[in-house]
């Protein structure tokens, strides 16, 4: 198997952000490819559909939110955890 000629995290984040913006129906993925600078084919090749991208993106995206959360409560007076998990939500949706 040959090896990615791209650097997924940027294809995660910008995906994320695109389907974020416009929703699963509005991103394509030319616009993925466009915006991460490669060939559309090479993100058909890796993940088979935009369906498929979205759940990988959506994948990584919660994992890191569920660490953020983790690390947010894991310390702490309850009053501390309590602002710490509203902060990092409301930054998390903005």
């Amino acid at each position: 198997m040959r090896p990615r000629e791209f650097d997924q995290d940027d294809v995660f984040r910008i995906a994320f952000d695109q389907f974020w913006r416009k929703g699963v129906r509005g991103t394509s993925l030319s616009d993925i490819a466009r915006e991460a600078g490669v060939q559309r084919g090479c993100l058909y090749n890796a993940y088979g559909s935009k369906e498929s991208l979205f759940l990988v993106a959506y994948e990584r995206y919660a994992d890191e939110y569920l660490t953020s959360l983790e690390k947010a409560l894991g310390s702490g007076t309850l009053r501390e955890r309590l602002t710490a998990f509203f902060n990092l939500t409301i930054k998390n949706f903005r």
